[in-house]
């Protein structure tokens, strides 16, 4: 498996550069430039395609995506030289411009993105895969049980178009209990689609494929266009940035696990680009055929950010805010009209441009299309004093506290206070962190206004603060790279050759660094355990994808799922199933087609009554009309049920005579490091011997639920141990 898994990851690398790369070479950007920029064109350009394939009633496919993108991309390409040899003055764009952004090429350059490239793969590596017991591991959580199920849906209906979104997408009418379809951001759902589509790994391997690109690779390169940015002219603070880029604990590795937050991480994945793309089309003296490729790219990057993860853009403008009230104050004391009172105009201008971005904001913030998101409520959970605590130590929220990386980005984010130049990043970072500690502390309004577009989630303001840190990281860095320079130049064997004093103090310091942020979890004699960062976010990586330490789609109910429930039911067949006992996950991995594709948000407007019926009352079959009619509506013939309530009874949740390590054993051992992080959230209501997700609410499912083998209207067909498959008997 880890083999086609590899084959994986190289089919998806090559769909998320080729068309980007072709296109920005097209703009004349530098080949560096569109390497590292590649991925953000090129998923704008696949999400995009997709709508229109959704819109023109084309099936998308590996092929029917890839290949007129990537055409496009040459096409453009071909254009745009034709377009360029025939136009004269401002028209075109390159007049005597072979490169418009991203500099000359040099080897220097391209060896400072190849280290970029290769700590991110050593990272992802270690933290990411190294915590898979297989290539196809998953997280069995509430968001991931969506995301699996939509990948399920594209692939099985070829509708894979964000305004269009729906896990039913294949499905006859009255399968959904929600019927309808509705705008959802899919284009990182898009590109798992294209890797599972033409490789034939499965879904979860494509899934893990697609993460380990956007964390190992798409992330460093994009960050290396916004600290080359930030550091003209610094090789030192540039190369710092490579390590400092993956060195968080809060992202890109918690999003990875918890939640799982997966489009989000692609979004912010590429933010760094993005940003970058705006710097340029805004900064001082570029030509206007620069600022318009520039802005060309920015606006595919807002493309990509509204598709992956909207809440990326909002991201994107608070980092850029403090950027452009920089440049107003620039071009207001360089403009001869404002010389007289330069400092006055300068404040009024700056001023002027915070209205403005706070009007923006607040229009936003007042549309409907986002109540929902600025109204959700992630509770208080540390007062004032802790909410400092937290961000100075970089612990944030479930998260261990990184002293080292803590005390690195105070001394990055006072070198940029003093140079003022770098001062509008030191309020980039003020900014987020003040977000951060209005939603970690307080329970007002202002907590909404500030923090609703990202719900109010501390694991999401953690990824912008985290964001933000890194260019000070690499500043603070650099810091004492020079400081151990300055050591060794005193050095004899330095002195006659002072040039070998810079690489080898890099060296030193970001070994030495890398080595202490890095270190896992280890004990000492006589004290105990020491627990780091890393090591804390290396156990719960494991915790979070190992298939044999997880009770909710437990490995013996894949298997009667796999082995025997799908060889006796016709293919097609709509099985009526208790979402939260597992069986949520049985169509995305066993593409068995089960009702219930949602652990919650049932009992709404939009929800049938049908579907209500049966959630409710599906033991009443026998006798209840109305539900006889609802089951006959929705085409089901069976009811699933991998945690029957009546024969839930083994001591532990063992099956029968069977024992299995994903359904047993954990209360056993309550201080055991392989057992769940948070075994609460598992545990059923209703006894300790059953094991459900958080959403689980008993009264929601009573229907299904009372079900049984004596229960007028089901015809048993499989049993093993408290898992159940009924066929439904209507005649």
């Amino acid at each position: 498996m880890w083999l086609s898994f590899v084959a994986a990851i190289l089919v998806g690398a090559l769909f998320l550069y080729a068309p980007g790369y072709v296109a920005l070479r097209a703009l004349r950007v530098s080949r560096i430039a569109s390497v590292a920029c590649a991925p953000v064109v090129g998923t704008a350009m696949y999400a995009a395609w997709c709508i229109v394939c959704g819109k023109m009633g084309i099936a998308c496919s590996w092929r029917s995506v890839f290949v007129p993108v990537l055409g496009a991309a040459l096409l453009f390409a071909l254009a745009f030289v034709v377009f360029e040899r025939r136009s004269t003055g401002l028209i075109r764009l390159a007049q005597g411009e072979r490169i418009l952004i991203g500099g000359v090429d040099t080897r220097h350059d391209a060896l400072l993105l190849l280290l970029y490239f290769t700590v991110g793969v050593m990272a992802v590596t270690w933290v990411f895969l190294r915590g898979l017991d297989g290539s196809g591991s998953f997280v069995q959580e509430l968001d991931n049980a969506h995301h699996l199920n939509a990948i399920r849906s594209f692939l099985d209906s070829g509708v894979w178009s964000s305004l269009s979104s729906s896990l039913y997408l294949a499905e006859p009418a009255g399968v959904d209990p929600t019927p309808g379809v509705s705008f959802y951001p899919s284009a990182w759902h898009d590109v798992v689609a294209m890797i599972v589509d033409a490789t034939g790994v499965t879904i979860t391997q494509g899934v893990n494929a697609a993460n380990a690109l956007f964390a190992g690779l798409v992330f460093p390169g994009c960050s290396y266009l916004l600290m080359r940015k930030v550091f003209p002219g610094k090789p030192v603070a540039l190369a710092c940035g490579a390590v400092a880029t993956m060195a968080f604990a809060a992202f890109p590795w918690m999003v990875l696990y918890w939640g799982p937050l997966y489009p989000n991480c692609a979004s912010l994945c590429i933010f760094p680009a993005v940003a970058w793309s705006f710097m340029e089309a805004t900064e001082v003296r570029r030509s206007l055929s620069s600022r318009i490729v520039s802005m060309v790219i920015f606006a595919a990057g807002g493309v990509a950010l509204a598709l992956l993860q909207p809440n990326a853009v909002f991201t994107t403008a608070v980092f850029l805010v403090p950027w452009c009230v920089h440049r107003v104050v620039q071009a207001s004391g360089a403009s001869p009209r404002c010389a007289k009172r330069k400092r006055a105009w300068q404040v009024a201008f700056a001023c002027g441009f915070l209205a403005f971005a706070i009007a923006v904001w607040a229009i936003l913030y007042n549309l409907p299309f986002f109540e929902s998101v600025v109204s959700h409520v992630w509770p208080q959970f540390a007062d004032g004093p802790q909410g400092v605590i937290n961000i100075l130590a970089l612990s944030f929220r479930w998260s261990m506290a990184q002293l080292l990386l803590g005390i690195v980005v105070a001394v990055g984010f006072v070198l940029a206070l003093c140079d003022k130049r770098c001062r509008w990043l030191a309020a980039s970072y003020a900014l987020a962190c003040v977000i951060y500690f209005v939603a970690a502390t307080t329970d007002t309004q202002l907590k909404h206004w500030l923090a609703g577009f990202w719900y109010t989630d501390p694991v999401r303001l953690a990824a912008n603060a985290v964001l933000f840190a890194m260019p000070l990281a690499a500043g603070g860095l650099a810091f004492f790279v020079e400081k151990v320079r300055a050591l060794l130049s005193k050095r004899p064997s330095f002195s006659s050759c002072p040039a070998k004093a810079v690489p080898t103090a890099a060296v030193v310091v970001l070994v030495v660094f890398a080595f202490a942020n890095f270190y896992p979890n280890f004990e000492l004699a006589g004290r105990g355990e020491v627990r780091t960062a890393f090591g804390d976010t290396e156990e719960r990586m494991v915790a979070s994808y190992n298939a044999s330490n997880v009770d909710v789609y437990a490995p013996l109910e894949m298997r009667f799922v796999q082995n025997r429930v799908k060889d006796a039911i016709p293919e097609g067949a709509v099985v009526i199933n208790q979402p939260n006992d597992g069986s949520v996950f049985a169509y995305a991995l066993d593409g068995l087609d089960v009702m219930y594709r949602r652990m919650r948000d049932y009992g709404g407007p939009g929800e049938t009554e049908g579907s209500k019926l049966i959630r409710l009352r599906l033991d009443e079959i026998a006798t209840n009309e109305d539900v006889r009619r609802a089951v006959k509506e929705t085409g089901a013939e069976y009811v699933l049920q991998l945690d029957n309530p009546t024969y839930t009874d083994y001591p532990l949740g063992l099956q029968e005579t069977a024992i299995d390590p994903g359904k047993h054993g954990y209360a056993n051992k309550p201080v055991d490091p392989a057992k769940p992080l948070d075994l609460g959230d598992y545990r059923s209501m209703r006894g300790q011997d059953t094991y459900y997700l958080f959403s689980y609410v008993p009264d929601e499912w009573a229907g299904i639920d009372a079900v049984n083998d004596g229960t007028p209207g089901f015809e048993l067909v499989l049993r093993e141990g408290d898992m159940r498959l009924y066929r439904i008997v209507l005649d």
